[in-house]
């Protein structure tokens, strides 16, 4: 949802805008649209769920948390699961950096704290 309202969808690590798709608007917390975020993603991954088990497939599940505190990890796990070498992954910089911010976290507590969700991702 902040993506949204800031425009800024993917920056380098070095803090360079790598995808910005809009100009930023004054950032505005919204339960309710943050709880139809949640909605939307939840019901994705439901579908996929759904097509994974149609498919008699196993998926290897990544969370987005361990993604992004441990990428280099999290290539060499993917790699691992595909029969790969995981070593491979070693010096791997990731492109990207995570833009989650003090105020990402903010909402993230208000939102919790507000719906009673306790430690909810």
């Amino acid at each position: 949802m902040k993506a949204h309202q800031t425009g800024l969808w993917h920056k380098a690590p070095d803090g360079t805008e790598l995808e910005r798709l809009s100009e930023p608007q004054t950032l505005t917390y919204d339960p309710d649209k943050i709880d139809a975020c949640i909605e939307e993603m939840t019901a994705h991954d439901q579908n996929w769920e759904r097509w994974f088990k149609a498919q008699s497939i196993a998926p290897l599940k990544i969370t987005y948390e361990a993604f992004s505190m441990q990428p280099v990890q999290t290539l060499s796990n993917v790699l691992d699961h595909l029969g790969l070498d995981g070593d491979a992954a070693r010096g791997v910089a990731p492109g990207v950096a995570k833009l989650a911010d003090a105020t990402s976290r903010d909402w993230a507590a208000r939102f919790r704290s507000e719906q009673s969700l306790g430690s909810r991702p």
